[in-house]
């Protein structure tokens, strides 16, 4: 456990395992900043999805015929790419609070608008359509 998460003047004391002096000693604790949600778990995981589509329309290719997804498909995956770029450095310090916002907003908007392409890839590539 580390100080962080001791009250301050017990750091010996073994903590109370009811939790009925918690609302009481409150105010005592460390100030911890706030865990934010950020979008970079997530586009890292479509970047993966993205590539084990590439991967999977590469090896069904030699059966239904050449296709473009596999192209469309990596380009969306490199929006993913710069979704959690974008993500990473806004979780990183060393800048403004208004810039790390907007580098949230970037990524949030790569994200989102990948999403977006990637539902549009696969509904033409299911209706055969490219």
């Amino acid at each position: 456990m580390n100080d962080h998460s001791l009250p301050k003047g017990r750091a010996n004391q073994e903590p109370d395992k009811t939790g009925s002096d918690r609302a009481d000693t409150q105010s005592e604790y460390v100030s911890v900043p706030p865990i934010l949600p950020s979008i970079l778990p997530a586009a890292v995981i479509m970047v993966g999805i993205c590539a084990l589509l590439v991967g999977i329309v590469k090896l069904t290719e030699q059966y239904i015929g050449p296709t473009r997804v596999d192209e469309y498909t990596s380009l969306v995956g490199g929006v993913f790419m710069i979704s959690a770029a974008l993500s990473y450095l806004s979780s990183r310090g060393g800048h403004t609070e208004k810039h790390g916002q907007k580098l949230d907003r970037a990524s949030e908007v790569a994200f989102f608008g990948g999403l977006i392409v990637l539902a549009f890839v696969v509904i033409l590539y299911a209706f055969d359509l490219i």
